[in-house]
């Protein structure tokens, strides 16, 4: 979490937050504070999640719009989880910071389950099968999505970590050319009813746990309208990252085995419509900038650990070296 934020995040809007969706504050557990500050604790005697979001990272309305889709997907048969409403019967509550500006809570059901790294997926391939199936159907889910009047999600183009300059003024100029190669490349893909809606937009091993065989899917803070060909990118895109960390042996066909059961699960709930496999090496590469501004952003270069200095190094060198995290052909042939 950002500096500025940790400053004015107090234990009274931790308590406030609690109580005004009837939480026990003492059963509260911090598990998260990257972008959102996220606590677990009991209500009604149930685990649920609590959320507080900064103002400088969502507004209330994008907030608004989130809970919305993610309700949609529930009614139509995905497995995410149910929000819950305040004592005021609200989804969103906000409340002032001493600063001035605002945190805004929500709270949800805590989903049951066990994550999955890539150790799980080496052993039991019919985890990336299930992973594609949940993923399309959410994407096929989302094709009759209409979006409440004024309240809507953003497109992909007004992400505003694109604009890594902004974060970093002393960029080299060549990541901010290639910056402009990829983006300019994506908007002149064809946009369709079965290629383009609201997506998840991370749907990494970190964002579902496994329960009796199905996945149950959560954190839809990114959640924008784009290409399904990104939402199918970005599960290759960690599970890759996430095994090279540890061991570069076998990547390939790791790599390979991994993506082929996941299309086929994605197959198996939605259409894949013209174009959008070979779209995907786009949005590995999209992925990488939008990462490394995140980086940039996000980290302490003071203090990192070994971990953090290992995972910039290599989102900062694939950059600089204009290449895919995967050659997709490879994985395809």
């Amino acid at each position: 979490m950002e500096r500025t934020v940790e400053m004015v995040f107090s234990d009274e809007i931790l308590q406030r937050g609690a109580a005004i969706f009837q939480v026990k504050t003492e059963s509260l557990k911090k598990i998260g504070d990257f972008e959102n500050y996220v606590y677990s604790g009991h209500r009604d005697g149930i685990e649920v999640i609590v959320r507080y979001t900064h103002s400088s990272h969502r507004s209330y309305e994008l907030l608004q719009a989130e809970s919305d889709w993610v309700a949609y997907l529930k009614r139509n048969g995905s497995c995410v989880y149910e929000h819950f409403t305040s004592i005021n019967g609200r989804y969103i509550e906000r409340v002032q910071a001493e600063d001035g500006t605002e945190f805004y809570m929500s709270c949800y059901e805590k989903l049951p389950g066990s994550q999955v790294g890539w150790r799980d997926l080496e052993r039991d391939q019919e985890l990336a099968s299930k992973w594609g199936a949940a993923m399309g159907k959410m994407n096929k889910i989302t094709k009759t999505y209409q979006h409440p009047a004024g309240i809507s999600r953003p497109h992909w183009d007004e992400e505003e970590l694109f604009e890594i300059e902004k974060i970093k003024p002393d960029i080299d100029a060549k990541v901010m050319a290639y910056r402009d190669q990829v983006v300019s490349a994506i908007s002149n893909l064809p946009k369709t009813t079965d290629n383009y809606g609201l997506i998840h937009s991370d749907l990494h091993s970190g964002n579902f746990l496994v329960h009796e065989g199905e996945l149950n899917l959560f954190d839809f803070d990114d959640c924008a309208y784009h290409w399904f060909a990104s939402d199918i990118a970005i599960p290759l895109y960690y599970i890759v990252f996430q095994r090279d960390l540890h061991m570069q042996e076998g990547r390939d066909e790791f790599a390979k085995r991994f993506f082929t059961r996941f299309l086929e699960g994605y197959r198996k709930e939605n259409k894949l419509a013209e174009g959008t496999i070979e779209a995907i090496p786009l949005f590995l590469r999209l992925r990488d900038i939008v990462l490394l501004s995140v980086l940039y952003k996000k980290f302490d270069f003071s203090r990192m650990t070994e971990h953090e200095k290992n995972f910039f190094e290599a989102v900062k060198g694939r950059v600089e070296r204009r290449e895919t995290i995967i050659d997709l052909d490879s994985l395809l042939a």
